[in-house]
């Protein structure tokens, strides 16, 4: 119960930390200490930026730095809501909208909303966000201003996903619908947030921050595999596996060749493997086991920031008739021969010594 007799209604559990102060007698006087925000002394604060250690160990900052996004004054999440307040409201420094209502954080506190709790969010979630890397450029399609009625909208760049947001355009949200950011260079890695606005100025959302790298050509390798010139069975596990290489018809511009591939057995074996030059043609050994065998394969161009294909594959049936390898019976087989062998030579050498001793001594 609170002080006006309501009962607590749980909104999130975690949100909140109860902290026990124990005193030795001779210390009970440290007890009156409070730090500036707040916090009795007896919180472990060991950077003492009033942000207590477990709390910032349990969202990633560092309890020893109190500079930067680690520090109380830090926005981490970029949305005004400072590291300091995030605490004392109980919020996710690293997500704008704690409670993924779709209403920031912020704005729900502005407007005395609980920014724990969906149900009380009043502007939907900004969705996913098309967007179209190319040569110097970066194409934003919008989702339509009527999905969640919005009003104005501003989109922000940085070079670091935690830090340095800067304004790159604002303005009605009819406006930006499609817009072409033509101030980026190619090979840069750039983070893209967007924040929209409802009729009411004060009620507003975030979308999620977007990684977007844009390159002279941003088209993957394609390609299909084919295992003995697709044919469906084999008796013999040695096979051999082409690439055939297939234009990427999307736009006018096509893929760069392939200059790199890994290849592997099943899809966690290629992702493990080490790249290789091209080849459209390499044979295969699959163990000499009867049944369906398949080959990954993924492709790379040759670009600073190298475009990468999927996962290719392909399969056939082994059904295990002329084996390329050698099998247990065969090999146990030619041990026996070996050593046989191997006593016979011994044998052999040690009568023709016996034979030279008693000529030498005739």
């Amino acid at each position: 119960m609170n002080n006006d007799g309501r009962p607590f209604t749980r909104i999130r559990t975690g949100a909140f930390y109860i902290y026990k102060c124990l005193w030795a007698p001779w210390e009970q006087e440290q007890l009156s200490q409070i730090s500036e925000r707040g916090i009795k002394s007896c919180v472990p604060d060991t950077d003492g930026d009033g942000l207590p250690d477990n709390w910032e160990k349990y969202y990633g900052l560092d309890p020893l730095n109190d500079m930067g996004i680690h520090g109380a004054m830090g926005d981490p999440d970029f949305d005004a809501l400072l590291n300091g307040w995030e605490f004392f409201f109980g919020t996710d420094p690293f997500n704008p909208d704690s409670d993924y209502g779709g209403q920031a954080d912020i704005s729900e506190i502005y407007n005395s909303q609980n920014p724990l709790d969906p149900g009380d969010d009043i502007i939907k979630k900004f969705p996913m966000v098309r967007i179209l890397p190319g040569n110097n450029s970066v194409l934003f399609l919008m989702p339509n201003a009527s999905y969640g009625s919005y009003s104005n909208l501003a989109i922000f760049r940085s070079l670091d996903p935690l830090n340095g947001y800067s304004l790159v355009s604002s303005g009605p949200y009819s406006s930006l619908e499609v817009f072409n950011d033509t101030t980026v260079s190619n090979y840069i890695t750039y983070y893209y947030k967007f924040l929209a606005n409802s009729t009411t100025a004060s009620i507003w959302t975030f979308s999620k921050i977007y990684k977007v790298i844009p390159k002279l050509n941003v088209l993957a390798p394609e390609a299909s595999i084919q295992i003995n010139n697709g044919n469906k069975t084999t008796k013999s596990n040695l096979v051999t596996v082409q690439v055939i290489i297939s234009p990427n018809d999307e736009t006018p511009n096509k893929a760069f060749p392939s200059t790199h591939m890994r290849i592997g057995q099943s899809a966690s074996s290629v992702l493990k493997a080490s790249w290789i030059p091209f080849n459209p043609q390499f044979p295969v050994l699959f163990p000499n086991i009867t049944g369906v065998h398949f080959v990954f394969v993924q492709l790379k161009d040759n670009q600073i920031i190298p475009e990468i294909s999927p996962l290719f594959s392909a399969g056939i049936k082994y059904t295990g008739e002329e084996p390329s390898s050698i099998g247990m019976e065969t090999f146990f087989t030619l041990f026996m021969i070996t050593v046989d062998f191997a006593v016979i030579t011994v044998i052999v050498y040690r009568k023709k010594r016996k034979q030279l001793k008693i000529k030498k001594f005739e």
